[in-house]
């Protein structure tokens, strides 16, 4: 009895997966269901074959809205790059994400197309540039975009990208062209005061080597009073403030019983 059971299980799942069909849907509304083929012609367009029973109908990309394949995948037309081509929807929103097949490539829906509601788009590469590339694709959020500078998207994050790309438009908007143009000048102007800031490394690595001097050198004995004045110079030259002629000398008087710490200081302010 359990022998039979056993069996009528297994022919009942043969007869499931026998009978699985993919669906396609015309662009005018009629629906197809049978065993759906894409692939490329001799001048790299994409056409789609369904074998209805013993017969097969090729429909040319232009004729086809979605396809509903019997695994769950839903393909759709997509245009980019100047071409139109099937995309495997992986993510529905303001931000799509679809898997595509590049020109040449043998390997279908390898490719990671990121399409938004305007119609704008990029195609995916690799690792290399790709925070350069969503960031400024993306620029319109700013958390996001801020996000991906910051390192907290890997290339592999694609999906979990897409949807607090879509969370962040959702509540709380888009920023306008002029936003991101004024924010995008902003931000360049404060890079730019940041580098003016920076001290040369050089000048850097002698406050640093001061610093470490002076705390274990044994021959400065009010060095409370020194590393009060050592800190205000150093803040002074990181603010790129004049140091004044007074303090100079104070501290230049303060270390001559330290040769070296007293060189490094001239060093420093010259």
């Amino acid at each position: 009895m359990r022998k039979t059971a056993f069996t009528l299980c297994i022919l009942l799942l043969f007869s499931g997966l026998s009978f699985a069909q993919d669906t396609l849907v015309k662009v005018n509304g009629e629906t197809l269901e049978g065993r759906v083929n894409i692939a490329t012609n001799s001048l790299n367009k994409e056409y789609v074959t369904i074998k209805i029973g013993r017969k097969k109908t090729k429909l040319n990309l232009l004729e086809v809205r979605q396809i509903k394949m019997a695994n769950g995948d839903l393909i759709k037309p997509v245009s980019f790059n100047g071409a139109l081509k099937f995309g495997k929807e992986i993510i529905s929103g303001y931000l799509s994400h679809y898997r595509v097949t590049r020109d040449n490539n043998p390997e279908k829906f390898s490719a990671d197309l990121l399409y938004k509601m305007d119609g704008t788009y990029i195609l995916l590469g690799g690792k290399m540039g790709f925070r350069s590339v969503a960031r400024d694709f993306l620029g319109d959020c700013t958390e996001i975009a801020q996000a991906i500078q910051n390192k907290k998207y890997q290339r592999s994050d694609i999906n979990k990208l897409v949807n607090d790309y879509n969370v962040c438009v959702s509540q709380k908007g888009l920023m306008s062209k002029t936003a991101i143009e004024e924010k995008a000048k902003q931000d360049k102007l404060a890079e730019k005061e940041k580098k003016r800031l920076q001290l040369s490394k050089g000048l850097e690595q002698k406050l640093s080597d001061f610093a470490t001097l002076l705390e274990y050198s044994d021959k400065v004995s009010n060095k409370a009073d020194v590393t009060a004045m050592f800190n205000d110079v150093s803040g002074k030259l990181r603010k790129k403030e004049a140091v004044p002629n007074y303090l100079k000398t104070a501290l230049t008087e303060a270390l001559k019983t330290d040769p070296q710490l007293q060189k490094l200081i001239k060093e420093i302010l010259k």
